[in-house]
Formats: C-alpha cells, structure tokens, sequence
C-alpha cells in the first residue's frame, strides 16, 4: 500500500525510519535504566562510606573520652597521695570539681550507648571531694578511684576489641 502510494524507496525508508525511532527509543530506555542503576549504586556506596566515617568517628571520641577519664583517674590518685596540707585539701577540691564537671561533659561517650544511674568515676570524685575536707577518709577516697581505675581499664579493654573488629 505504501509502495503504490509513495513508490518502493521511500516506502523502505519510512519503514527503516521507524525501525530507527522503534530502536532509539528502546536504547534509550536501557541507557536510562542502566543510569538509574548506577546512581543508585553510587548512593549506596556514599551512604556505606558515610556509616562507616561515622562509626570510625565515634570509636574515636570514644577512645578518647576513656583515655582522659584515665588521665583525670591518675591526676586524683597523685592529689590523693599528696593531700596533707590546707592548700593540697583546696588543690584535691578543686581537682575533683574539675573532673566532675568534665564526665558531666563526656559521660555519654565514656559509657557508650547509655549513661548508667552509677557511675565509680563519679564516687571516686565525690569520695575525694568528701577526703578535701576530712583527711580520714583519703583512704576511703583512694579505694573509690581504685574501683573507677578498675572498671576505666575494663572499658577500655571492651573498646579496643570492638575497635580490631572496626579496623
């Protein structure tokens, strides 16, 4: 019918022109599919990597925030040993203030996922508080850090094993 119409020639070429848009589209749909797969993979890599920034990020802190509760745990067990005097009794004061209002800043990331309604940290600097003002209860007060020595070491030990399973 087309031929009669139009003559042979351009019949196959209207014919080869649809077969030609018939095949674009069909290309097109493929190309667009193939895109839309590989953005979706580039997302979900971006979002693997984000997570695992992230949690690189909060071990990190976490690390961090044990080792200076270390480090706040020995400056107390030395004002301990040292307290004697009226200006070592206001040097322990304030050392415990110091440290108190430092876990107030950072229990979070010491205790991890939950901030427990206890804290030996806590008794240790409450216990010293209690040793600036009564000398005989300095011992009482170097057993409290003891126990928060003890348990700072467990965590700390808990953290660098989940931190070999991050690595």
């Amino acid at each position: 019918m087309i031929d009669s119409l139009l003559g042979p020639a351009l019949g196959a070429a209207i014919i080869a022109g649809m077969f030609s848009l018939l095949g674009f589209g069909v290309s097109n749909w493929f190309a667009e599919r193939t895109r839309a797969a590989d953005r979706k993979h580039a997302s979900d890599m971006r979002t693997n990597d984000n997570t695992e920034w992230y949690r690189r990020a909060v071990f990190e802190k976490r690390l961090q925030a044990v080792q200076e509760e270390h480090v706040w745990l020995m400056k107390l067990f030395r004002a301990l040993n040292l307290h004697g005097t009226v200006k070592d009794a206001v040097q322990l004061r304030d050392l415990a203030n110091e440290a108190r209002a430092w876990y107030d800043e950072n229990a979070l990331l010491v205790h991890g996922d939950q901030i427990p309604s206890s804290s030996s940290f806590v008794g240790a600097m409450n216990s010293a508080l209690r040793a600036s003002g009564d000398p005989d209860h300095g011992y009482a007060a170097l057993m409290a850090c003891m126990e928060a020595d003890k348990e700072n070491r467990a965590r700390a030990k808990r953290l660098l094993e989940a931190g070999q399973r991050i690595a």
